[in-house]
């Protein structure tokens, strides 16, 4: 037995309610089982039961077994000195206050519905080989309650997110548009290069980025310089000798050093991947006027936010996925999956932090821009597909991300709204 299994009990009354007693006869009858408390101190706040016919309004704590209130030593503790109940699963021991007196308690073992016992069982019986505890059950789970579920895993995921946002405008003093800057370079670098593509954007002082922003080239020779990806001379390529010189002339002018903890990676990426064309093409993007903070963050349609993130790396980059080697002809454009990653992993995260913090509420507009994006492929999604769960959206994909992370791996059962459902009375 878990205990967090009977917080689930009390919190959400799945007991014989009628006739429930203490162990020393009195009648008991909960009126409100208080406040679920996460923290330190009592599991459960400003509770009000009534004992017999008197009223009582305290905290109530919970455990597996009444000798535990004093393995944890809480008879020492002033915290609980306002307990007004002691819930367990066994009373193996009377349990006393500080002033001597018993502690009233509430066996639970005697006052559990078997149907919900067996429901917890079985749900919590992870066998081997499962994906998750309830791929046997979830195909039965009522699609509106997974669909509301799926929006609020979404915005939990995105609160997520959002602590990266703040701490970064702390960093960055308030300044949105250089949050914006290194929130869309480290999605640039994709999941490969994005905490090196990060490190660049930080190493770069942003009076720097606005100096160089009206010239592209410029731009890149110092986005590569500080990734580390012009440290030799190369006569013999003009291109990279004009780079190199660039990024010398402004990492002087502006003592921005060069290198970064750890080289970007190209191994096992698709050429079209290439850190080399990424960067090119961020400051192709960045370098455009017409990319503001504020136009990104007004556009929610998707069609205008496409155009708006697709750019191409310059010129040189047409015959070239590497300094030096030359490659067939291809114009190095940002794809149309690419542009749909972006979006969701810094502009969408971005539009949230924003309008959180101007007090804006921009939820449905969020949403909707969500569902216009394709769903993700990957392992994840596609193990609940297989159950039935289907992902036609990124807000679908993003959501079963976050459900199999925070809550399935961890057998969080008891907080999801699927475990609700599926250990309701039948």
């Amino acid at each position: 037995m878990q205990e967090d299994f009977l917080h689930f009990l009390w919190k959400y009354r799945k007991l014989d309610a009628p006739g429930l007693r203490t162990s020393c006869g009195q009648s008991l009858f909960i009126i409100h089982p208080g406040h679920h408390n996460k923290f330190s101190g009592p599991d459960f706040f400003n509770a009000q039961i009534r004992l017999n016919d008197q009223l009582w309004a305290g905290n109530v704590e919970i455990h597996v077994r009444a000798s535990d209130w004093y393995a944890h030593s809480h008879e020492c503790d002033p915290n609980y000195e306002n307990v007004v109940l002691h819930v367990v699963w066994q009373e193996d021991l009377p349990v006393l206050n500080a002033a001597g007196y018993a502690i009233p308690t509430l066996e639970m073992r005697k006052m559990i519905r078997p149907s919900a016992l067996e429901s917890y069982r079985t749900l919590m019986k992870l066998r081997t080989g499962q994906f998750i505890n309830c791929e046997n059950q979830i195909a039965g789970v009522d699609s509106f309650l997974i669909d509301a579920w799926k929006e609020r895993l979404f915005f939990e995921r995105l609160v997520e997110k959002v602590s990266q946002i703040e701490s970064l405008l702390q960093a960055c003093n308030g300044d949105w548009d250089a949050v914006t800057f290194l929130m869309v370079l480290q999605s640039f670098g994709s999941k490969i290069n994005k905490e090196n593509f990060l490190e660049v954007g930080r190493r770069i002082p942003f009076y720097v980025v606005k100096k160089v922003q009206g010239d592209p080239a410029k731009m890149e020779a110092i986005l590569f310089g500080v990734a580390g990806l012009l440290n030799e001379k190369n006569p013999v390529d003009p291109y990279y000798q004009k780079m190199h010189d660039a990024f010398e002339f402004l990492s002087h002018k502006f003592n921005v050093k060069k290198g970064t903890r750890k080289e970007v990676e190209f191994f096992k990426l698709r050429p079209m991947n290439f850190p080399t064309l990424r960067l090119s093409q961020f400051a192709a993007f960045w370098c455009d006027p017409a990319h503001n903070f504020n136009t990104l963050m007004s556009e929610y349609r998707y069609v205008s936010l496409e155009e708006m993130l697709v750019s191409t790396a310059s010129g040189y980059w047409e015959t070239h996925y590497l300094f030096g080697k030359e490659s067939d002809r291809k114009p190095k454009t940002t794809s149309k999956a690419f542009i749909e990653t972006l979006i969701l992993n810094a502009i969408i995260p971005l539009k949230f932090a924003y309008a959180r913090y101007r007090g804006l509420d921009r939820n449905e507009r969020i949403l909707e821009l969500a569902q216009s994006l394709k769903s993700e492929k990957n392992r994840t999604v596609d193990s609940y597909t297989d159950l039935g769960i289907t992902s036609t959206s990124a807000l679908d994909s993003q959501a079963l991300l976050q459900l199999y992370k925070a809550y399935c791996l961890k057998h969080r059962c008891l907080e999801c709204s699927i475990g609700h459902f599926l250990l309701q009375d039948k």
